[in-house]
């Protein structure tokens, strides 16, 4: 099986309210005669973007407007856990987090409504968050050491 057509399958599983887990995934496109192993899944859910919700697991662009303040306390709860620090370079706002945890904290911001965030970029370890101006990204910095402290 190609893993664009395991790919195609996934996000169709994450438009309907089956996909609670990883392993409930596996276990769905066991379904449809895909064997994949639990790590293959998160591989593939990071790849996608896919967001791990109180619900699930879903695509950034499945989330509707009503669920955006869940979003944002999903947010905080993600970078609580996964964002280490974060340091500001010129308009660029950087946060460094756990190997491996960066381009799941970068879809959530992503998929969050910080207007002075411009993009995104993800590494392993390391998200840039583009901002518009220097004093942007401090302010961005600041707002975002509330977060990870929990005073926000």
């Amino acid at each position: 099986m190609s893993k664009s057509r395991r790919h195609y399958l996934l996000k169709d599983l994450l438009s309907s309210p089956v996909a609670q887990t990883q392993e409930v995934l596996v276990g769905e496109l066991k379904k449809h005669g895909i064997e994949v192993t639990q790590a293959t899944i998160s591989r593939d859910l990071s790849e996608l973007g896919a967001l791990r919700t109180s619900s699930g697991y879903v695509l950034p662009s499945e989330l509707s407007a009503a669920e955006s303040q869940g979003t944002r306390e999903e947010l905080c709860a993600i970078l609580r856990s996964h964002a280490l620090r974060t340091t500001q370079a010129a308009s660029i706002a950087i946060i460094h987090t756990a190997p491996g945890h960066a381009n799941f904290v970068a879809s959530a911001i992503d998929a969050s409504s910080f207007p002075e965030i411009l993009g995104t970029i993800a590494g392993d370890d390391t998200i840039f968050l583009a901002t518009g101006s220097n004093t942007m990204a401090k302010a961005l910095c600041e707002q975002l050491v509330e977060i990870m402290e929990g005073k926000s």
